[in-house]
């Protein structure tokens, strides 16, 4: 690879960074936003205590999903290392390939594997009580 397609192969790869790190920007100011919005409307009527609860979803949605772009954008900052020749492949890879961008090759993130574990145990928890209270009673 010459030095002016490395250099556009980095740049691309800046760019993708620069996307993750404007999206997980904007993901907590929305956050923000909504947050404020629903605490100003229980500021009218302070008896309404279950609107402090509805602030939690949107929190945690967002949360999860900030959590996501930044866990992206570490692995894309660890390709853009590796495509600069300053940190070394993994053990048991190959070279990258010119204009390679795959940033799974440093696995799975730790947080994905919390996430899909929260979700299948979460989803049939949901099953098995669906199951549990529509059985007939005998």
């Amino acid at each position: 690879m010459t030095t002016e397609e490395k250099l556009k192969y980095l740049e691309f790869i800046q760019g993708i960074i620069t996307r993750m790190n404007t999206c997980s920007f904007q993901i907590k100011g929305t956050a923000l936003v909504i947050v404020s919005a629903i605490l100003a409307i229980y500021g009218q009527d302070p008896g309404k205590t279950e609107l402090i609860w509805v602030c939690v979803l949107p929190v945690i949605v967002l949360w999860v999903l900030d959590a996501y772009y930044l866990t992206q954008e570490r692995s894309f900052r660890k390709l853009y290392n590796e495509a600069a020749g300053i940190i070394t492949p993994p053990k048991g890879l190959s070279e990258l390939k010119p204009f390679e961008i795959n940033p799974d090759r440093y696995g799975s993130c730790c947080f994905c594997y919390i996430l899909r574990t929260f979700f299948f145990y979460d989803n049939f928890a949901l099953l098995w009580n669906y199951s549990y209270c529509t059985m007939p009673n005998i």
